[in-house]
Parts: C-alpha cells; structure tokens; sequence
C-alpha cells in the first residue's frame, strides 16, 4: 500500500493519440490559437503528421475530463539526419498549441 497517494484533481490529462485520428481537431485548434498566420489546410497537415517521407508523427493532446475536449496538442515529426556521416532519426517539436481559456502554467507543463 502506498504511504503517500497522489491525487491528480486536474481538470485536463494528456494523451498520446493516433495523429490520422485527431488531426480535425488539431486543425481547428491551431486555426484558432493562431490566426494572423492564416487558416490552416487539412492537406498540409495530412502531408506534415501522416505522409512525412520520413515517418509518422506522434502527437500528445490535452483533454478535458470528463468530456475529452481538445484544449492543447503538441506534436514531434520525424526527421532523418546525418551525424558524422551516419543517417539517424531524430525527432523535431512543432505545432505546441494551447486554447486561450486553459492558458495557465499547470496544463501547458502537463504537455
């Protein structure tokens, strides 16, 4: 038995979800948090997270409890690399996204 329980009382958890499988939500997310950079189109997302050449991203969302709410995403995209003229896979960060009303240090961490 654990001494020192946890609780976990956030309203929001993160998950690692299928990128084919969010990628709407994703989508309108992003259209939201950012709109100076001009709506988004599904296609390049599609080719970004799903049809890389050199793999498939993975991406974690933040989601609200109970209801599964998308309120942040943020996603890792594959990229091979030559170091010392050996061919590696390494990974680059993009798209970190956080609706405007959970914009407070504890989700974004959570991420």
């Amino acid at each position: 038995m654990n001494d020192n329980p946890t609780f976990d009382h956030s309203p929001v958890e993160v998950r690692e979800e299928s990128a084919g499988q969010v990628l709407d939500e994703v989508l309108a997310l992003l259209n939201l948090t950012r709109p100076r950079r001009g709506e988004r189109e599904l296609d390049f997302l599609r080719w970004k997270y799903l049809e890389n050449p050199d793999g498939v991203a993975v991406v974690w969302t933040l989601r609200t409890r109970p209801e599964g709410k998308l309120v942040g995403f943020t996603a890792c995209i594959p990229r091979r690399v030559l170091v010392r003229g050996s061919e590696h896979l390494a990974w680059v960060g993009a798209d970190f996204s956080i609706h405007p009303a959970f914009r407070t240090l504890g989700p974004a961490v959570k991420l």
